[in-house]
């Protein structure tokens, strides 16, 4: 039999699937979910020495292929950031100014 079968709680609302789950459970549920969206984000406002450093310090290889760049580049990529703070999008950028 080919294909996938949904179950119905699979497409149940996040809301009612919570709800059934103990609260001990949903917290932690909660505080991972926020650590992995903030990793996919830079701090607003950073400067570019602390945008730099950010790189360095969380993303060792979007900071490596960053540091490749020309140095009108890297200012592209930083002004970049300031419009979109997301990894993703930042990774986007630098690995078109290749």
């Amino acid at each position: 039999m080919g294909g996938a079968v949904i179950h119905a709680r699979d497409s149940a609302p996040a809301t009612d699937l919570t709800a059934q789950k103990p609260p001990e459970i949903v917290q932690e549920i909660e505080r991972v979910v926020s650590r992995a969206e903030e990793r996919a984000t830079l701090p607003l406002d950073l400067s570019r020495s602390d945008f730099e450093r950010e790189l360095s310090e969380r993303y060792v290889g979007t900071h490596t292929l960053y540091r490749a760049l020309s140095e009108q580049a890297q200012m592209e990529v930083y002004e970049h950031y300031q419009q979109d703070n997301r990894i993703e999008s930042i990774r986007r950028v630098v690995a078109y100014a290749m």
